[in-house]
């Protein structure tokens, strides 16, 4: 028929060979972090911090394992426990879709020093060593099975750095992340220093993130704990990642506090969203951040009259008969005047020291009082550097009425003094605790404002190495004691960097 048309139905699809296969889709591999949100995934927003661990400090018992010594400080940055207040582990997911395929996924690790400036966790804490994900190889890397992705590892930084993880997965495209391990360093002329001077310029440098190192960071920086980030640009002739200061100028400490000395907390914003923090603090069981900043100028309290009638308007030198110690009745040759309740007095004839400890005898000491001499009141101290001194020489007093008085019985003072048989043989053990006990007074400085300028601290590891100089060639049971007393203020020091030898003024554990 004209103009009909005819349609045929298609065909219906043929059913599919016995022999032919799906091809399965394409395996999309993926590394990422929370911390790391760049789409070249690139961590200049939020780098690794370096764990110097100041808030995790701990001793052995009694039987530490080997090589180390019974007392010595044991760092997680070192030693690897659980940690209570970890902040700088950095978490990177590892993923393939679709999900549930079979094979190893490969993370390689390389970085400017191979894999030791990082570790890998299971956990977004910290552990035990077994629980170090293992890296083998050139370069280091491991693996996890495909099926038990997506997975979260936890990364802490070691040493400054850029580090690339590389993911790899047969049939999917290599995926890359990179994350650069930063440390803010803070250093005065030299070693690293455990106080700051307020006259002495102070580096801060956040070491990783340089011009030279990385770029693409931004640094804001906030050099006195106010939560404000007042340097924003770079200082002049300084690396962007660099800022310097003097405590004595802005900011500042108290300018008329006596002996001031201040924790400043220290930080630095990069990018505007991560902070690092300065954790050359004063260790005070809660990891306080900061660093310690001395007042050294010659500011402070007046100085009371140089007469004994002076020195008797401080408060602190008030005593009785029985407080601190009990004096011995009689007097001391040429020093009469030391008879009676008032045991710290002026006295034109100490031409040395600023003040000395009055005692006499040898094998059975006896204690009278503190002879202030004209010196503090020549040599620019104030009033605070001069309770400072004399708390030193009581303390002298109460070693030789332990001495005197065999109370305790056997005490480390009696035993030293009867084998030395007199007082000069074991002169740096009273110094060292004499000088410990100026660390710890909150109320003076480390620093005594004297001309030549006298280091507390410097003072007292001068005194502790040649207490462990001594200690060797002492007999049993004296070893035993001086070796407890030793240890008793080792553990008593409240600055963790003294017993880190990178650091100055830095003291070792009693063998």
């Amino acid at each position: 028929m004209a103009g009909e048309t005819k349609t045929t139905a298609p065909a219906p699809p043929a059913k599919p060979s016995s022999t032919s296969t799906v091809a399965p889709p394409k395996a999309v591999l993926e590394i990422t972090s929370p911390g790391v949100p760049n789409a070249d995934k690139m961590s200049r927003g939020a780098p690794v911090r370096v764990n110097d661990d100041h808030d995790n400090g701990k001793f052995w018992p009694a039987n530490p394992p080997a090589p180390h010594r019974e007392l010595e400080p044991i760092f997680d940055f070192e030693h690897l426990e659980d940690t209570p207040n970890e902040d700088d582990l950095l978490e990177i997911k590892l993923d393939v879709k679709p999900a549930g395929q079979k094979g190893n996924v490969t993370l390689n690790v390389q970085s400017q020093d191979a894999a030791d400036s990082i570790r890998l966790w299971p956990k977004k804490t910290k552990g035990k060593a077994t629980d170090v994900i293992t890296l083998t190889g050139n370069p280091p890397q491991t693996q996890f099975a495909a099926n038990t992705l997506p997975k979260s590892i936890f990364v802490e930084g070691l040493k400054p750095g850029q580090v690339l993880f590389e993911v790899n997965f047969p049939g999917a495209s290599v995926d890359r992340l990179k994350i650069n391990v930063v440390k803010l360093r803070v250093q005065q002329t030299g070693r690293q220093k455990i106080i700051y001077l307020a006259s002495e310029e102070v580096f801060f440098r956040v070491l990783g993130a340089g011009r030279n190192e990385v770029v693409g960071y931004t640094f804001e920086w906030d050099l006195d704990g106010d939560g404000r980030f007042e340097i924003t640009s770079p200082m002049p002739g300084k690396d962007p990642n660099v800022v310097t200061t003097k405590y004595g100028g802005s900011p500042q400490l108290p300018p008329n506090a006596a002996n001031t000395r201040k924790v400043f907390d220290v930080a630095v914003r990069l990018n505007g969203n991560f902070i690092l923090h300065a954790t050359d603090g004063l260790f005070t069981g809660g990891g306080a951040a900061g660093i310690r900043v001395a007042l050294d100028s010659h500011q402070g309290t007046a100085l009371p009259a140089d007469n004994t009638a002076g020195l008797h308007t401080v408060p602190e030198f008030r005593w009785s008969d029985t407080f601190p110690i009990k004096f011995d009745s009689s007097s001391a040759p040429g020093f009469a005047q030391f008879k009676g309740a008032d045991r710290i007095l002026f006295d034109r004839a100490v031409t040395g020291d600023a003040a000395q400890t009055v005692f006499l005898g040898t094998g059975k000491r006896q204690a009278f009082g503190v002879a202030v001499g004209p010196r503090i009141f020549t040599s620019g101290q104030v009033r605070e550097d001069l309770i400072a001194t004399v708390n030193h020489e009581i303390k002298h007093l109460q070693q030789y009425v332990a001495v005197r008085d065999n109370t305790p019985a056997g005490n480390i003072w009696k035993l030293l003094d009867d084998h030395f048989s007199g007082a000069n043989g074991y002169k740096p053990f009273r110094e060292v605790e004499g000088h410990f006990s100026e660390l710890l007074d909150t109320r003076v400085s480390w620093i005594h404002h004297t001309l030549e300028g006298q280091n507390e601290i410097k003072s007292f590891v001068d005194e502790w190495n040649k207490c462990l100089t001594i200690l060797p060639s002492l007999p049993v049971p004296v070893k035993v004691e001086a070796r407890k007393f030793l240890q008793d203020i080792y553990r008593k020091i409240p600055f963790f960097e003294m017993k880190r030898s990178q650091y100055t003024d830095a003291i070792r554990a009693p063998e």
